[in-house]
């Protein structure tokens, strides 16, 4: 608790260590709130591409949080996993979520935005297929790696969809 307190304080300590002035924003067409988020719900609708990756990164988000509800009963009930190492292994994600956010740039420079998200989709399911094999003692060996790498390929996707999306988009 103590370290997670002073990494507040380092936040803290660096965003009060930022000189530069913002720009002033541009005028606003139109300032209302529910008008805008209509306009941008119709865009999304009607663009392919925006629809697609709301789609996508909503059923992929969707299965984690679900998978990730139900992996400590998984780990612990079902295979007779210590409550504290259940604990270390989901915590894994975690690492798997750093791996997927350092690589994504990479990844999508080295196959292009549309191969990227396929192929790191597809890697994300396949990945998933580990979780059901896990197994007591040495078999949580897949548990360990399944979660890191599906986090890693959710992770990635998702960063590589904001990028385009980030450079699609209209102002």
């Amino acid at each position: 608790m103590l370290v997670d307190a002073l990494t507040f304080v380092g936040s803290a300590l660096c965003l009060l260590g930022i000189r530069t002035a913002e720009p002033p924003l541009g005028p606003r067409t139109d300032s209302r709130f529910g008008r805008q988020l209509v306009d941008g719900v119709r865009f999304t609708v009607q663009d392919g591409f925006l629809r697609t990756f709301a789609v996508t990164g909503g059923v992929l988000n969707f299965a984690l949080a679900g998978a990730g509800a139900l992996q400590i009963l998984f780990l612990v009930r079902q295979n007779d996993t210590p409550i504290a190492f259940a604990g270390v292994l989901i915590a894994t994600a975690g690492v798997g979520g750093l791996v997927g956010a350092a690589m994504s740039g990479w990844i999508a420079l080295a196959l292009g935005t549309a191969r990227a998200i396929v192929g790191v989709t597809t890697a994300a399911a396949l990945f998933g297929l580990l979780l059901p094999v896990t197994g007591p003692g040495w078999g949580l060996a897949f548990f360990a790696v399944g979660t890191v790498g599906q986090t890693a390929a959710v992770v990635a996707v998702n960063v590589v969809m904001a990028s385009f999306t980030q450079r699609y988009c209209p102002s």
